[in-house]
């Protein structure tokens, strides 16, 4: 059986033909697409550095690491606001022996388990399944991204606030950039 829409179609016109034969729950305006929410490739320097790690958690890790999924704390779904995910100063459930360990500790990738679990290839490594090989480029992208974060304090100030995050009990707190502060609401 020949299909009408054929898989060397673009993703964008598989998309907007989906739309019209009512694979959706919801109603997409198709001049709306262009606005829309994508993920870039790790090495896409063209791209914001945000974009380009939150799109590689998306691709790489959100099939486990979500709400039901692998016992974490963290949520890695790109639609996730980072504030929400976790992942910043991120409480584990395995700290790997490292002492202040978090899921990303901000401007230290040896205490960001996130990192030394993407840079192993032994017991601890992640994926856990079909990895013989660390992504060189990624990791980079990785330890540049932890290291835009400053350092931040247990106490509450400035810019910082306690935020909730899921599953984990306490909150974490609100990530504070160089020259870019964010606050909750």
């Amino acid at each position: 059986m020949e299909s009408a829409y054929p898989i060397t179609a673009s993703p964008i016109i598989r998309f907007v033909r989906g739309i019209h034969v009512g694979l959706f729950d919801t109603s997409i305006i198709e001049t709306n697409i262009a606005t829309f929410s994508k993920l870039v490739h790790i090495t896409n320097a063209l791209a914001p550095l945000d974009d380009r790690v939150r799109s590689y958690l998306d691709s790489n890790c959100a099939q486990c690491h979500r709400p039901g999924g692998a016992q974490a704390f963290f949520d890695a779904r790109y639609d996730t606001p980072l504030i929400n995910q976790g992942i910043i100063n991120g409480l584990l459930m395995n700290s790997l022996g490292i002492e202040g360990a978090r899921v990303v500790k901000p401007g230290d990738t040896n205490s960001s388990i996130l990192f030394q679990r993407d840079m192993s290839l032994g017991d601890i490594k992640m994926p856990p399944l079909a990895k013989n090989m660390v992504d060189t480029d990624a990791v980079g992208v990785i330890a540049q991204w932890i290291n835009t974060f400053s350092s931040i304090t247990n106490s509450l100030t400035g810019s910082l606030c306690q935020c909730g995050i899921g599953k984990s009990a306490g909150g974490v707190l609100a990530i504070e950039r160089a020259n870019r502060p964010r606050i909750c609401k």
